[in-house]
């Protein structure tokens, strides 16, 4: 709706003209230079005064924050198709329409920024004196190796609170602690790993280790 259409080089499927890659076959659709703004086709969006200007302005605006972002690639063609999660939302809040634009890379610094924070929690006394008569129990504990990360899946029934777990990297290991419902459970880790982020979800905790 927003960019022109064309066909792909390589297998005809019809596809929208600012993408870089063919999603049916993978082929490479960029020839020489290209903007999204030279691109734009608002033929099929009509709204009514003065809302259709302030939208072209917006749309724009938008084509320029996504030229700015593929300016910063090398242009060279890549083996894997690189996925960049521009988000657009449209309001009507005080009937003035609106687009947001999100940029993956300041949500993984904001990621890894939380995930450090979280990092330097510790248990308070009121938290110690109350779970210390809680029985301990070892977690238990799946691991998966990837090229390029460690990552831990530890089971924690009972802990559904974040803020109930508490990780800390010791000098040639990771301790992981966490209070359940019932009881305390733990885990050593003897890795010297940096932790690059941790989740909470279903009662198990997946922790993330790289070199």
């Amino acid at each position: 709706m927003f960019f022109q259409k064309t066909n792909c080089k390589s297998c005809g499927k019809r596809i929208n003209k600012n993408h870089r890659y063919c999603y049916f076959c993978g082929a490479s659709t960029r020839d020489g230079d290209y903007t999204f703004r030279e691109n734009l086709d608002l033929s099929e969006i009509n709204l009514p005064f003065p809302f259709g200007k302030i939208f072209d302005k917006l749309t724009k605006e938008l084509a320029r924050e996504m030229d700015k972002i593929w300016e910063e690639e090398t242009g060279e063609a890549r083996n894997k198709v690189e996925r960049r999660g521009v988000s657009i939302s449209i309001s009507n809040k005080d009937g003035v329409p609106r687009i947001m634009i999100n940029d993956p890379r300041k949500t993984e610094d904001q990621f890894a920024k939380r995930t450090k924070e979280n990092l330097k929690r510790s248990a308070s006394k009121e938290e110690i004196e109350h779970y210390s008569k809680f029985p301990r129990e070892e977690a238990r504990t799946d691991v998966k190796r990837f090229s390029d990360k460690v990552v831990y899946e530890l089971a924690l029934p009972g802990v559904r609170d974040p803020k109930k777990v508490f990780i800390n990297k010791l000098q040639n290991s990771i301790e992981v602690k966490a209070f359940g419902d019932d009881k305390i459970y733990f885990k050593l880790i003897p890795m010297d790993m940096q932790i690059q982020g941790y989740s909470l979800k279903d009662e198990r905790l997946t922790l993330e280790l790289k070199d």
